[in-house]
């Protein structure tokens, strides 16, 4: 709401003074806030690259903004206390427009706050309980969003799991203990599972669906399933002997 305050205060209002020092704080609180939240989003969760870029533009932006705007608020600082009305004409009507805009986006925000205790997961022991006897899992594309809860759920049932992913620092965030493998070759001729679950494939979310990004979507996926075919084989061939 602070932000819809800002929008209001330069297309109706020229604060003086004690004013302009607290718009500046109100600014700069903003700064802080919204750098706090790129660096939240970055440590919480895998974003694509359009969107690291959205936020460096809209870093840029508002610096701009502050830029153009710091000798007018210096101006302001100086004078005499007060507040005085002011129209812009146009302006002025986008202002009120911009606040409206922001108030209603801070609402829809805040009531889907009040819903995030609902998204908390259930226990993910229990999505696996029936198994019962204890099995030897490979599980690719087990770091994705499906993958990572289904590890959680093996893990917890006491299940021996081995994850494929192409770099082992994708799997640090996985429950533990579990073996993690970059190349399906580091599986022995000798080992021995009682089921592969094939997850891995291009991600679909994120980015256009162009043609090239369809034919990684769909490439990623039948590679991977060809090289389990062929690793399937070859255990089988060697245990078989």
């Amino acid at each position: 709401m602070h932000v819809a305050s800002i929008f209001i205060c330069f297309g109706w209002l020229e604060p003086n003074g004690i004013y302009t020092i607290v718009l500046v704080t109100i600014l700069g609180v903003e700064v802080l806030i919204t750098l706090w939240d790129f660096v939240e989003e970055d440590m919480t969760r895998k974003l694509p690259a359009t969107e690291r870029i959205n936020h460096t533009l809209l870093a840029l932006n508002y610096g701009a903004i502050l830029a153009l705007a710091a000798p007018i608020l210096y101006e302001w600082s100086m004078m005499e206390n007060s507040v005085t009305p002011v129209h812009y004409g146009w302006w002025s009507v986008m202002a009120i427009a911009s606040a409206i805009g922001v108030a209603v986006f801070g609402l829809r925000d805040l009531l889907a706050a009040s819903r995030s205790e609902r998204l908390i997961p259930p226990n993910a022991k229990k999505l696996t309980e029936s198994i019962g006897v204890r099995k030897n899992a490979l599980i690719t594309g087990a770091t994705g969003f499906i993958g990572t809860r289904l590890v959680e759920s093996l893990v917890a049932n006491d299940h021996k799991v081995t994850v494929l992913t192409r770099h082992k620092t994708n799997a640090e965030h996985l429950s533990n203990p579990v073996q993690v493998i970059t190349d399906l070759q580091q599986i022995k001729n000798d080992d021995a599972y009682d089921v592969i679950i094939n997850l891995a494939g291009d991600a679909i979310a994120g980015g256009l669906w162009t043609k090239a990004k369809r034919e990684r979507i769909i490439k990623s996926r039948v590679d991977t399933t060809a090289n389990l075919v062929a690793l399937i084989k070859r255990l089988d061939k060697n245990q078989s002997a």
